[in-house]
C-alpha cells in the first residue's frame, strides 16, 4: 500500500514529521501533542494560542458551541436538535447615512424557522450533502462499508444534480 502525507497550509512536512514523532515516541494523544507543542523549538509551536487569555476566550466559544448543540426538541413525537448553524447575511449600518455593508455571519437559527423557510432549508440539506461526501471519503477504505458507500453515493449524486438544476 503505498502512502504519502499530503502537505497543506497548516502542516509543512516538518509539522507532519513531529506528529509522526510524537505518535511513535508517546502514542498520538492531544495531550502529547501539546506537551512537545509548548516547547518553543517545536514546529508545532506556532500552531497553537499561547496567549491564555486569548485561548480562554476561544475555549469558552467552544464550550458554548457545545451547550447550543445539546438543546434538543421534540416536533411531533420525534427528537431533533433544537438549532442549526447556518450562515446568514447581516447588513451593517456605516457612519455615513447612505452606507451600508453586507457580510455573512454564521449563526444558530431554531429547527422549526430552519424548516418553513426553504433558503435555510437548502443550506442545511446542502451542508448534510457535503458532510455525506466527506463521510464517504474517509470511511472508502473500509472494503466491508462499500456496499452502503455505493448506494448512498449514487443518491447523494442524484440529489447534488436535482440541487444543481434548482440553484439555475
Amino acid at each position: 500500500m503505498k502512502m504519502e502525507y499530503k502537505i497543506t497550509k497548516r502542516l509543512s512536512q516538518e509539522t507532519i514529521n513531529e506528529i509522526l514523532k510524537i505518535e511513535q515516541n508517546k502514542g498520538l494523544t492531544a495531550k502529547a501533542i501539546i506537551s512537545e507543542a509548548e516547547k518553543k523549538s517545536s514546529p508545532l509551536h506556532d500552531l497553537f494560542e499561547w496567549d491564555d487569555t486569548e485561548a480562554a476566550k476561544l475555549y469558552r466559544l467552544q464550550q458554548a458551541r457545545i451547550l447550543v448543540n445539546e438543546v434538543k426538541v421534540i416536533i411531533d413525537e420525534k427528537e431533533y436538535y433544537a438549532f442549526e448553524n447556518i450562515s446568514v447575511a447581516v447588513c451593517y449600518n456605516n457612519n455615513d447615512k447612505n452606507s451600508s455593508e453586507t457580510t455573512s455571519e454564521r449563526i444558530y437559527k431554531p429547527i422549526i424557522e430552519i424548516l418553513s423557510n426553504q433558503e435555510m432549508k437548502d443550506q442545511v440539506i446542502a451542508s448534510a450533502l457535503r458532510q455525506h461526501r466527506y463521510w464517504e471519503e474517509q470511511n472508502s477504505k473500509y472494503v466491508e462499508l462499500m456496499p452502503i458507500i455505493k448506494t448512498a453515493s449514487k443518491v447523494r449524486k442524484q440529489m447534488e444534480a436535482k440541487w444543481q438544476k434548482k440553484k439555475q
